[in-house]
């Protein structure tokens, strides 16, 4: 079994649920990991975040895998995710990420 079947399976035995936004939406919580898998179509990156309902899992393209190095988050960071949708007349997803530091 491949690494991601191996991730699917787990995400039905946990009950996680995957990221799937709307323009405008916001995931906030803290990072449980960041895994890096090599698929037919190149690198892919699943981030599992626990918020406060739910544990989501997104999977990150290039533009979200950017921001996420370039802010260097690693697990156990607090992270806010802004869905912003796809620029018009392009074929990516755009996102407003930033790290959440507790007060």
């Amino acid at each position: 079994m491949n690494l991601v079947k191996k991730r699917y399976e787990m995400v039905k035995r946990d009950k996680e649920v995957f990221w799937n936004p709307e323009t405008g939406d916001k995931l906030q919580g803290t990072v449980l990991q960041i895994d890096a898998y090599k698929t037919k179509l190149g690198l892919s990156t699943l981030i599992k975040i626990q918020a406060i309902d739910r544990i989501a899992l997104l999977f990150a393209g290039a533009i979200l895998r950017k921001a996420i190095s370039k802010n260097t988050f690693k697990e156990g960071d607090s992270i806010a995710i802004t869905y912003k949708g796809i620029p018009s007349g392009k074929k990516y997803k755009n996102y407003s990420i930033r790290k959440v530091v507790a007060v």
